[in-house]
């Protein structure tokens, strides 16, 4: 460690580009997902919202479905993509969709093997401060 001085409030996370593999064998599906982190302010944002309408329902003594905590999660990871790109041969339906709000709802609503694929990344924080 140096003497020099280090401003840590300088450290923030980037974005990060991954590829999505196949859930049964590893392999590389030349589709490249960009993402933000859950410690963007962006993603702080909807992660409040979303706290919020939870603690909105406990004095009603509602309690969220299942289907509703799904939704939850699929909206937070469809405003979690920046971008995505589809190489080569891969495709969504017989189209490489572009990516907004309604492909990608449809893609990780479609697909829960990639959806999860998406989460893991999202989640994995430590990656997004690797530069």
């Amino acid at each position: 460690m140096s003497n020099t001085e280090f401003d840590i409030s300088a450290i923030a996370p980037s974005t990060r580009t991954f590829e999505i593999l196949h859930p049964g064998t590893g392999a590389g599906l030349d589709i490249f997902v960009t993402v933000l982190s859950l410690d963007d302010e962006k993603m702080k944002k909807i992660q409040r919202r979303l706290t919020d309408r939870l603690l909105e329902m406990r004095p009603k003594n509602k309690s969220m479905t299942a289907e509703e905590n799904e939704t939850n999660q699929i909206n937070l990871l469809v405003e979690a993509i920046t971008d995505w790109e589809w190489r080569n041969k891969a495709n969504y339906k017989g189209t490489k969709p572009p990516c907004d709000v309604a492909n990608v709802k449809a893609v990780l609503s479609d697909l829960v093997w990639f959806r999860k694929q998406v989460d893991e990344q999202v989640g994995d924080t430590e990656s997004f401060f690797r530069n």
